[in-house]
């Protein structure tokens, strides 16, 4: 990653200095600011900028001075210096300022345009010599800590340059070594004689050399294989010789023993002469084939000039006045133009007059400050087409590093160019559909949200009349009547769970479903799961199964959504298996990948291989007499494996026709380790309004039926008493002074009659009552207002939902009972009020029943100008309207009324037949108290309009 240049800004005008920093700012450099000399070389220092654009007019140090003091100074000599003036604007003053060290004079007035370009320009020679200065040093470090020696001998035979390696070597130090020639390094003299008999050889004939080299430290003698090559200056002189001494102390001796042992063999073995002459035959071949290898490398080297100069770039080199002195036979191709017509000519004569000048720039500034850079030029071939050229320059060294020249090289890039402004106009007409596109999205999940609001609004009215005629408010029903009545339910319910999932798909494709992500317990997750389907397997004798395997505890993921997956995949399993059939839900734990499988199986009807692929497909049904026999939508699966695919999931299908089907998924187990500290219960359900110091007692016949509830309350922090059936609990129910009582259904004694026997019990009558029962009973004594019924198996979920219930209802210490007495049995005099703002028919004839069922006083409004007025006259105690109430805004409305009553004098509940996110929060934002989207319930809705403190009026 490239780093982001640094600037330090130094100008005495502020109105300047920001106006520059701003512009760099937002092109992405790093900037800093100064706003006189002596600012300025202290942030030089401390700051350690690239690139200092330095106003020269400065209240206390002239510029120029600031810049010779900073390019005196070696910490801050190489910080590149731009003077920015736009009062010393002549001659004399740039070059008084080039001279003090400034890298560049920039004289205003100048557009921020040119100013960035110029700024930019020089951070990509910035960029580009830092880049050259770590290639550098790593370079100087490799040879620096390389294990041979590696050494420089000029024309008289000095060294000049030598690695650390050389204590390990010669046994001297380097600055013992360096400037003598090879007598002074210690050697011998026949060692000495060779050494420089080899680096003279080079020096004159110019080829590379290998020797090898005996030394001997005191008692150590040492063997080195010698490589010496040529280095030649740019004019293919020979000045130095660079050596490389590489220890073969160990092949040396290797190849002793071999000679030693050689000759023994010898003696002993004459025969193997002739297998020793072959083996020489071998490695002569060896050698050749080296030298044929060697050969053939030089070649390549040759070869690589011919592509140079073959190569359709131009290479070109001026000296430092811009005069050509070489370039490549391609500018022929590219230009119509001979190399010889350009030798010794100006590099500038061959650019448009647009850029002459820049070119002839370019080479000015690579000449006196040896920056890299590239630019884009516009040339033109000698048949009148002009062609856009990339040339990328830098300086040519000589031997001391002095700069002699420029080198370069031009490419074509006319067509990339073309392609860059062709891709730009696919970019803008793709940005243009793009847009189209987005505006169609919003435009669709406009049309699915308000057909939602359409279709769920008359759902209420059939929703809400069928649950009054079902509660007989209106008189006693037959059963044929009742069948009738659930039948009607329940297609209003499946009505609504097919509105459902087409949000679901709607939600899922646009990427607006989110996931609550939190630890599951597993057991209540599939306990709940097969409660939802409990009913409709009995109905047809199947045998319904659940295994969960031990320590397999949690599973991380949304709960709703798992148990929509769940109760999904089971609703199938149970609709596709015949009567007396089986159907399971097995869990299991995959430690090593850390998932967890569930798998619903069945013994039903199968699906077809052919058939298994379209399965998970929206809106379709594999075979359409399955869709008459039995009804569904063909959403259910897809929306499975959308949820599932959302948390990171998958699922697997195993089936045979006839034989019935397996359905795994798997999800992500949950890990301890993966806990944000949080506190569990608190994730699944928050239950701190009920008291934590409360004693509730448990009478259960079931010892696991007792643990399992008592965990839970320990987990909430709320106390737990166990009285045992058999054990006479009656006569020690009141010892114990219990809260609230959770009360087994399935006791020896009847159930109704040991409830009215503890409402006999001093300090029991009040108690509020939970009994846990497989099904609801019809018992007096069980269906008072203090009694709750909790659906055997008992979830954890289930049971602290019905325990914050309790505690919301608690006042005063008292459970507070809907339509029924206080607890001095006096009736309230004050009757509720209820001000409904809706317009829709059905809507309006529901809420009558509602309030006439339980002898509330309706007042109506038709829009929020209306709700308005009837809030002053009429001062109700809960207002109701739709979000999309005629007239003035809802939302405006709800702020109105809030301005002069404060959500303890009135209750404030909007409804909504759209299920938007946005619409919540802005109508709670706005003031409201709850929120409801359509259809709802009566008991969720009188749930949400019990006044605290007000009691409701009884129907006698």
């Amino acid at each position: 990653m490239t780093d982001v240049i640094k600037i330090l800004v130094v100008d005495d005008n502020p109105h300047m200095l920001k106006g520059v920093t701003r512009l760099f700012r937002i092109n992405g450099f790093e900037v800093e600011e100064a706003l006189n000399g002596t600012m300025a070389m202290e942030l030089a220092g401390t700051y350690r900028p690239d690139l200092i654009l330095l106003d020269v007019n400065l209240p206390d140090i002239n510029g120029i001075e600031v810049c010779r003091r900073l390019k005196s100074d070696p910490d801050t000599a190489n910080i590149f210096i731009v003077h920015l003036s736009a009062m010393h604007t002549n001659t004399s003053s740039q070059v008084e300022g080039l001279e003090a060290g400034a890298d560049g004079y920039i004289v205003q007035p100048i557009s921020n345009q040119e100013l960035l370009a110029r700024i930019q320009s020089l951070s990509r020679i910035i960029s580009a010599e830092k880049e050259l200065h770590s290639r550098k040093q790593e370079f100087e470090a490799l040879v620096q800590n390389a294990p041979d020696l590696i050494a420089r001998i000029d024309e008289n035979l000095a060294y000049s340059y030598v690695n650390p390696a050389v204590s390990r070597v010669f046994g001297r130090k380097p600055d013992e070594i360096l400037g003598n020639t090879h007598q002074s390094a210690g050697l011998t003299e026949p060692a000495y004689q060779k050494l420089e008999a080899a680096a003279s050889s080079v020096l004159s004939g110019g080829t590379e050399n290998m020797i090898e080299l005996e030394i001997t430290r005191g008692e150590t003698t040492s063997w080195f294989q010698v490589r010496l090559a040529p280095e030649r200056n740019v004019q293919g002189h020979i000045h130095s010789v660079l050596c490389i001494f590489s220890d073969i102390t160990e092949r040396k001796i290797a190849e002793g023993e071999i000679r030693l042992l050689n000759k023994d063999l010898e003696k002993r073995v004459e025969h193997r002469t002739a297998e020793l002459a072959l083996t020489n035959q071998n490695l002569e071949a060896e050698i050749a084939e080296r030298k044929k290898t060697e050969y053939a490398l030089r070649k390549s080297e040759a070869r690589m000039r011919q592509i140079t100069d073959n190569m359709n770039d131009i290479v070109l080199v001026t000296d430092n006045d811009g005069i050509v002195t070489y370039i490549t036979p391609s500018v022929t191709t590219s230009l119509g133009i001979e190399p010889r017509e350009c030798i010794g000519q100006q590099l500038s004569r061959f650019f448009d007059e647009s850029d002459k000048g820049k070119i002839e720039e370019v080479i000015a500034i690579i000449s006196k400050t040896g920056v890299s850079g590239s630019r884009e030029f516009n040339l033109t071939h000698k048949n009148g087409t002009t062609y856009c050229f990339e040339i990328i320059s830098g300086p040519l060294l000589d031997d001391q590093n002095g700069i002699v020249g420029v080198i370069g090289g031009a490419r074509n890039i006319t067509e990339r160019k073309m392609s860059e402004e062709a891709l730009r106009q696919r970019t803008d007409e793709l940005a243009l559909a793009n847009s189209k596109l987005a505006k169609a999205s919003k435009l669709k999940d406009e049309f699915l949200s308000s057909m939602s609001h359409e279709l769920r609004t008359p759902l209420i009215a059939v929703l809400g009349i069928s649950e009054a005629l079902q509660e007989e408010v209106y008189g006693t029903l037959t059963e044929k009547q009742h069948k009738s009545l659930r039948t009607i339910e329940e297609s209003g319910r499946h009505l609504l769970s097919l509105i459902n999932d087409i949000l679901d798909i709607s939600k899922i494709e646009a990427g607006k479903m989110e996931l609550q992500y939190a630890p599951i317990y597993i057991d209540s997750l599939c306990q709940s799961s097969i409660q939802f389907v409990r009913h409709s397997a009995q109905e047809k004798n199947l045998d319904l199964q659940l295994h969960i395997e031990k320590n397999t505890e949690k599973v991380l993921g949304d709960e709703r959504r798992l148990k929509q997956i769940l109760v999904n995949l089971l609703g199938n399993a149970v609709k596709f298996t015949e009567e007396g059939g089986r159907v399971g839900l097995d869990v299991r734990t995959d430690v090593e990948s850390e998932a967890v499988e569930f798998v619903v199986w069945d013994t039903g009807i199968g699906i077809a291989p052919d058939q298994m692929e379209r399965l998970f497909q929206p809106f379709v049904q594999l075979d359409s007499s399955l869709s008459r026999q039995y009804n569904g939508s063909g959403l259910g699966l897809s929306i499975v494996r959308k949820l599932i695919d959302l948390h990171g999931g998958s699922i697997n299908l195993e089936s045979r026709e006839g034989e019935g089907s397996r359905f795994t998924v798997r999800l992500n187990r949950y890990n301890e380790s993966d806990a944000t500290g949080q506190n569990e219960i608190d994730q699944i359900m928050d239950i701190s309004d009920f008291p934590a110091n409360s004693n509730i007692l448990v009478i259960q016949e079931s010892e696991s039926e007792y643990s399992q509830i008592k965990r839970y309350l320990l987990d909430a922090g709320i106390k737990a008493s166990f009285l045992n059936p058999a054990n006479g609990y009656l006569q020690h129910a009141g010892d114990l002074n219990p809260d609230l009582i959770i009360l087994d259904y399935n006791l020896p004694d009847d159930a109704g009659k040991v409830v009215k026997s503890l409402r006999g019990t001093e300090g029991l009558a009040n108690i509020p009552v939970i009994v846990t029962s497989l099904v609801k009973s019809s018992s007096a004594e069980l269906n008072g207002p203090d009694v709750v019924f909790l659906t055997k198996p008992v979830m954890r979920q289930q049971l602290y939902h019905t325990l914050r219930d309790l505690s919301e209802l608690k006042v005063n210490g008292d459970i507070l009972p809907i339509n029924g007495p206080d607890k001095n049995g006096h009736m309230a005099e004050q009757v509720l009020k209820i001000l409904l703002g809706d317009e829709n028919d059905r809507v309006i004839r529901y809420f009558s029943e509602y309030a006439k069922n339980r002898s509330f006083e309706l007042i109506t409004a038709a829009s929020g100008e209306e709700v308005l007025r009837f809030t002053g006259e009429y001062t109700p105690d809960v207002i109701i309207m739709d979000y999309s109430l005629a007239g003035l805004d809802a939302l405006e409305a709800i702020r109105i009324i809030r301005e002069n009553h404060h959500p303890g004098e009135v209750k404030i509940v909007i409804t909504n037949g759209q299920n938007l996110p946005w619409s919540q929060e802005n109508a709670l934002t706005a003031g409201a108290d709850y929120y409801l989207i359509r259809p709802f319930s009566s008991k969720r809705l009188d749930k949400i309009i019990q006044p605290e403190g007000i009691l409701m009026p009884s129907d006698h």
